[in-house]
């Protein structure tokens, strides 16, 4: 079952091709789907509330004089609660009713609103081996690559500005094709089964950001990335060398 998730691009006309994930390559070594991680092309390092990656969220200035994450963000504190409870993957509805009923606005986490200056960026609120819980920051124009979230329950609540999901299927011919969009307001609660394929941007106008608070249960390690399609035009012959590049 498909629920509402963040994605998006710019263009759609064409389609990108997938391969079986046991393929190093695609047949014709163009189009191909690799196992990545967490998007190292088109996001910004993970954040421990202001610092590097791999640091302890409890040690940066947005924790200074608080013990935990729950202390000190209260209006998150039954969320990571239940979180840090779990000893295995995370039901999916759970998560998606849990941020179904937050009543959150930037400033209860400002310190974790940290923007990228190339793309979006993910900000580390709480996380622990069986989650991790995030506030993605996207100014106009960020986007995700086309990907799914093998092995893991995700789930989102769209904060502050819209956000744009454009889905995903896979065709017989091998190209994955675009089947609809979405546009997400404030409130809007997204949670993607595993095998979706989607992407998420920030289509609003330059200055418009989006704040975005996510779950992944357990931690993400690796996700298919699809490649879209793009042509280099039509094959025409002239003698026995094939010339491309006409319509």
């Amino acid at each position: 079952m498909m629920y509402p998730w963040l994605m998006m691009t710019g263009g759609v006309a064409g389609g990108g091709r997938w391969k079986d994930r046991n393929e190093d390559t695609a047949r014709n070594g163009r189009w191909c789907v690799m196992r990545l991680l967490i998007f190292p092309v088109f996001l910004e390092p993970d954040m421990a509330c202001g610092n590097p990656a791999g640091s302890n969220p409890q040690e940066s200035d947005c924790y200074k004089g608080f013990p935990d994450a729950a202390e000190r963000f209260p209006k998150l504190a039954e969320v990571i609660g239940y979180l840090k409870r779990l000893e295995q993957r995370a039901d999916l509805s759970v998560l998606a009713d849990m941020l179904g009923r937050l009543d959150v606005t930037r400033e209860d986490f400002s310190c974790a609103c940290n923007f990228g200056t190339k793309a979006y960026r993910r900000n580390t609120i709480a996380s622990s081996q069986w989650f991790e819980l995030l506030a993605l920051t996207w100014r106009s124009g960020n986007c995700t690559p086309i990907h799914d979230h093998e092995g893991v329950s995700c789930a989102f609540r769209v904060v502050e500005g819209t956000g744009t999901e454009i889905r995903f299927e896979r065709t017989p011919s091998g190209l994955v094709c675009p089947v609809g969009t979405t546009q997400m307001k404030p409130g809007y609660v997204c949670a993607a089964e595993e095998n979706d394929i989607h992407q998420v941007a920030n289509m609003q106008a330059p200055g418009t950001d989006l704040i975005t608070l996510h779950i992944y249960s357990p931690r993400i390690t690796a996700m298919t990335v699809y490649t879209f399609a793009a042509s280099e035009g039509a094959e025409r012959e002239t003698g026995d060398t094939p010339v491309y590049g006409t319509i």
